[in-house]
């Protein structure tokens, strides 16, 4: 698709132009929300080198270390033998921009060199990190990729992640990206990265730009051999927003083996032994559907599917995407025709409301007033043998939904995956890749063009981002020094370390036959893992676990939830983040 002379003219557009200034608005200076951080319980903060609050009138040295807490509406601080109400608002300043200036949070390890507001958003801290491009993107580029990538796909990945933090900057709200997903993966300065560290060292100050301005450079993970438009995910009026990131295949994320693809295999005779209860309920719907078109009424459940002969992929959800919302499925079928329809009386007995039972004074109900008779009618049917239809029955399904659910095949949790077919002896095999929204850059497409194809940066942006030009910013980084040094020599003596919350309690003797028992683990010291009311990213967030928590693994889904369970709670967590118990 992409010939030697259109990606030469590519990367022409890419080489690296004059430096350019920013505007007012584009400091090189970014605000992130720690969302991540965000607990129920104190925020530890350990400074090192020294710090300032309340406008000068606080001086904190290096060494010291506090709790951040909400308390009577108030945030206040702890440190050794002192507390001290900061209102609703505090902001610790680095008074030296130095290398060796920055705060520990939450028990992690992680440098964050910048300065900290904290402020406080349903009852907890709220806290929000101000520091300059250069050190935002030290702390994106070896979470979003990390040391494990070849060097040119993370110079890549800082170019992307420096013009997306730039291109969101200076808006009206009190940060400018958060430092999850919702943005980019930021965690702070790395110890461990140097692969990581060199990428944004040799690419300092270049981003990608557009009319003059940064372009919001969107990547995903994987985009599972076609890239995505935007308009398909933000739509937006305007047609030109999205016209540097153009759907186009992608040889590259579909060669790395490291992609994700799930498979299943739908069995030309389906049946119990074979396919699931959702499966079958799927396509015993879509059946009974399309016999309603004919005016044949059918129960679903009396359908039996006896052949798939044929299964095709529906148009595309979009005129421009690789998305297929439907499958055309053709089956021999048989049904049991109904015989006998009533209605039948059935009364039912329960106990009464105490409340609204009605005695004489002094008279103890009888067991006769304390119950209630309710009376209704059920529909009762009586079916013929299965009777083979003398033709073949074409009907639609979705795909995304129960469907994508019973075959195992999500990979997103969100209706996007790519979806593709093919015929087998025994059955129909489907496919489905693409980890992220698919717009912009493939970061498996970027490792392998980078590690296999030998591709500098420039040629990984020039595919994913056509018609962009590379620059490098003018800007001068933010630095401070302390006037008053003599405050702030001398550190408090440090308090015992605060302890984790304490680990919910687990009865082992409870675990029943099939369970098992399993621990937190994959996740950082300073993390936690959402336990979710439902096997969804969406559903609601019961409660936090942190590592180390033991939990009774009830069972796990295809698409890899996992149900679990406390002595004093139950819900879903995501597999990948537990790790069996050996008795």
């Amino acid at each position: 698709m992409y010939g030697r002379t259109k990606a030469a003219v590519l990367l022409i557009l890419l080489l690296i132009l004059p430096v350019m200034g920013l505007s007012d608005a584009q400091t090189g200076i970014v605000r992130v929300y720690l969302r991540r951080i965000v607990s129920d319980y104190p925020l530890e903060i350990d400074m090192n080198g020294s710090f300032t609050a309340a406008d000068g009138e606080l001086w904190f040295a290096s060494g010291t270390h506090l709790m951040a807490a909400v308390q009577e509406g108030s945030i206040y601080l702890y440190g050794n033998n002192y507390t001290m109400n900061a209102g609703k608002r505090v902001t610790f300043l680095r008074t030296d921009t130095g290398e060796d200036s920055y705060l520990l949070l939450a028990g992690g390890k992680n440098q964050y060199a910048g300065d900290l507001t904290l402020t406080i958003q349903d009852g907890r801290i709220r806290p929000v990190l101000t520091l300059d491009i250069e050190e935002y993107v030290r702390g994106v580029v070896p979470y979003e990729l990390g040391d494990a990538f070849p060097l040119e796909a993370l110079k890549a990945q800082a170019v992307a992640a420096r013009t997306y933090a730039l291109a969101k900057a200076g808006g009206y709200a009190d940060y400018d990206v958060e430092d999850t997903t919702n943005d980019q993966v930021f965690r702070g300065r790395s110890s461990s990265s140097p692969l990581s560290e060199r990428a944004v060292k040799e690419t300092a100050g270049i981003i990608a730009v557009r009319n003059g301005k940064p372009a919001v450079c969107y990547y995903s993970a994987s985009n599972g051999g076609w890239t995505e438009n935007g308009q398909n995910i933000w739509p937006v009026k305007d047609p030109e927003a999205y016209t540097y990131m153009p759907v186009h295949e992608d040889p590259y994320d579909l060669k790395n083996e490291n992609s994700p693809i799930r498979r299943y295999v739908l069995p030309i005779v389906p049946d119990e032994s074979n396919v699931n209860m959702e499966i079958r309920t799927v396509l015993q719907t879509a059946a009974a559907s399309a016999l309603s078109k004919k005016s044949r009424e059918v129960i679903p459940e009396q359908i039996r599917i006896d052949r798939i002969t044929k299964v095709s992929l529906g148009e595309p959800m979009y005129p421009d995407s690789k998305i297929v919302g439907d499958l055309n499925i053709t089956v021999r079928y048989s049904v049991r025709k109904v015989l006998e329809k009533k209605e039948v009386p059935v009364t039912t007995v329960e106990p009464a409301d105490l409340d609204t039972q009605i005695s004489a004074p002094n008279v103890t109900p009888s067991a006769e007033t304390r119950q209630l008779e309710t009376s209704r009618t059920v529909t009762q049917y009586v079916f013929s043998e299965y009777e083979k239809a003398s033709s073949e029955l074409l009907f639609s399904v979705p795909f995304f939904g129960a469907l994508e659910r019973g075959m195992g095949l999500s990979i997103n949790g969100t209706d996007n995956e790519l979806l593709s077919l093919y015929r087998v002896e025994d059955g129909f095999v489907f496919e489905t890749r693409r980890f992220g929204h698919g717009a912009g850059m493939s970061q498996r497409g970027a490792e392998q063009m980078a590690r296999a194809e030998g591709k500098n940066y420039q040629e990984i942006l020039s595919f994913y981002y056509p018609g962009l030009t590379l620059t490098r910013l003018q800007y001068v980084l933010q630095t401070r020094k302390m006037e008053h040094a003599f405050m702030a020599v001398h550190p408090t003596p440090r308090p015992s370390p605060t302890p984790r919350p304490t680990l919910m309690p687990l009865n082992e003797k409870m675990v029943q036959k099939g369970w098992y028992v399993a621990e937190v683990i994959n996740i950082d010291d300073d993390s936690s893992l959402n336990l979710r009311a439902a096997p969804t990213l969406s559903s609601e967030v019961r409660r936090r676990l942190y590592k180390y928590q033991r939990l009774m693994v009830e069972s796990e889904t295809a698409d890899g939830w996992a149900k679990v369970h406390t002595d004093v709670i139950e819900g879903y967590v995501r597999s990948e983040y537990l790790q069996a118990v050996t008795q």
